[in-house]
């Protein structure tokens, strides 16, 4: 089993797919990166898969944190291209996009195009994109919006909203 941030559809997900003997394993969901790092120190799951870099903000502090916790080994390092899309219950202008939920790290990445067509939206942190997308898909507000790969039964209203058209994210296999 592998522990990684959910729910599903997450970008951890998407890059472990790409690994051909990672990509059957069953999955162990959990609600945060420091979660899933437990769960592999706690062996709740013989390995985790955890975003460790992106190209455009950093280290990411969260992983730095979590990987201090207990001496992991990195197994493997993926480099995966991430892609975020503005995603809403209903379809809506961009200027009447009220409140934005989204992983940290996908409002950074997105800061600029935010500022520039959604500049009085409130943005929200949560604790994955697939878990923003999940609660506008649930809540259907007709104000809001989220920042993550797709929405099943959703409308993307933006797709390709990175402000760095390379935007990768390494993620490492503990």
């Amino acid at each position: 089993m592998i522990a990684l941030i959910g729910p599903r559809l997450t970008h951890s997900d998407y890059a472990l797919d790409t690994v051909r003997s990672f990509r059957d394993m069953p999955r162990r969901y959990c609600r945060s990166i420091t979660s899933a790092c437990r769960a592999v120190r706690y062996r709740k799951a013989r390995y985790g898969i955890v975003p460790i870099s992106n190209s455009y903000t950093g280290e990411i502090m969260e992983t730095a944190k979590a990987m201090k916790m207990g001496s992991f080994s990195v197994l493997k390092k993926i480099h995966f291209r991430i892609h975020h899309s503005l995603i809403g219950a209903r379809l809506l202008e961009l200027e009447d996009i009220r409140v934005i939920y989204s992983h940290p790290q996908a409002l950074l990445q997105c800061e600029k195009f935010l500022k520039k067509y959604c500049p009085s939206a409130r943005l929200v942190p949560v604790s994955s994109t697939a878990r923003a997308v999940e609660m506008i898909g649930r809540s259907r507000l007709a104000s809001c919006a989220a920042i993550g790969a797709h929405g099943i039964g959703l409308h993307v209203l933006k797709n390709k909203i990175e402000d760095k058209a390379k935007n990768i994210t390494t993620f490492v296999i503990i």
